[in-house]
């Protein structure tokens, strides 16, 4: 771990007896600027090296990680079908509300209800969301009755 204000002596590998030596070359340096140019003269100088001295390098970024397509988990989208199937919905948006109150979520390592109703964009995007699930759960609908046989027979 770095020690605070090390930056590029750490990353040489300076010893704190070199870091030591430069500060006090830098010193004499700046005296010999005030005896040239005078104090003002030698301060305005330094800050001008120092403005156009190299920044440090922001490391760019790492790219976000690819989404993967498909279930999360084969076995709520099974339930998600067979709620869809037993049910008498007006619509897939209608389904998808009334489903979202059943949703539950990880807060802290504790499975908690979701909380419907607070944040309106929140809960569009969350029935969006389940939507899409629904969709791709119907497109493997023999998938997912495919899980539903392993699971009785283990």
């Amino acid at each position: 771990m770095k020690p605070p204000g090390a930056g590029a002596a750490f990353d040489l590998g300076l010893t704190e007896e070199a870091r030591e030596h430069f500060r006090e070359r830098l010193v004499f340096l700046f005296r010999e600027g005030c005896a040239i140019f005078g104090p003002a003269k030698a301060a305005k100088l330094f800050r001008e090296q120092a403005r156009a001295a190299p920044k440090e390098l922001r490391r760019a970024k790492s790219d976000a990680a690819s989404k993967r397509k498909g279930p999360h988990d084969p076995e709520s989208d099974k339930y998600l079908v067979q709620l869809w199937l037993a049910g008498h919905w007006q619509s897939k948006s209608d389904f998808a509300r009334h489903a979202l109150k059943n949703q539950s979520v990880k807060i802290r390592k504790r499975i908690v209800g979701k909380v419907v109703g607070k944040n309106r964009d929140q809960d569009e995007r969350e029935v969006k969301s389940i939507i899409r699930r629904l969709d791709r759960a119907l497109q493997r609908q023999p998938a997912v009755r495919q899980i539903g046989r392993q699971k009785r027979k283990a």
